[in-house]
């Protein structure tokens, strides 16, 4: 299975230092930067998420990994400085309000010796 299939994967992706796929977040990090420039302009929101309808709204400092593995199912309103780390795939519903400096972290990373060795 490939990263980006792995990724998007409902099993989780763990991701080491090491093997980081910083090729797949350069796209998101220019997406994120002209969402902050443009917060009207629907076409990046479009491009950036997996799942994103013209009833999403996000204010500026907004930050993802991918924004591939992001999915909006409806109405939706971010405020200032929102991160979503979607190392595995995040549904937002319809009518949801997210307040300023909200965090929804997917990643992780190992807490015993045992499971920063594994592959």
């Amino acid at each position: 299975m490939d990263l980006k299939k792995r990724i998007q994967s409902k099993e989780g992706y763990v991701a080491h230092f090491t093997k980081t796929p910083f090729t797949l977040q350069e796209k998101t990090r220019k997406l994120c930067q002209s969402h902050d420039q443009d917060p009207d302009n629907k076409e990046i929101l479009q491009t950036l998420f997996g799942t994103c309808c013209d009833h999403v709204n996000i204010a500026p400092g907004f930050h993802c990994d991918y924004g591939f593995n992001i999915h909006f199912d409806g109405f939706c309103v971010i405020n200032y400085n929102c991160v979503i780390l979607d190392t595995s795939p995040v549904h937002i519903g319809n009518g949801v309000f997210i307040g300023p400096n909200v965090s929804i972290a997917c990643a992780g990373h190992g807490v015993f010796p045992a499971q920063e060795k594994k592959e």
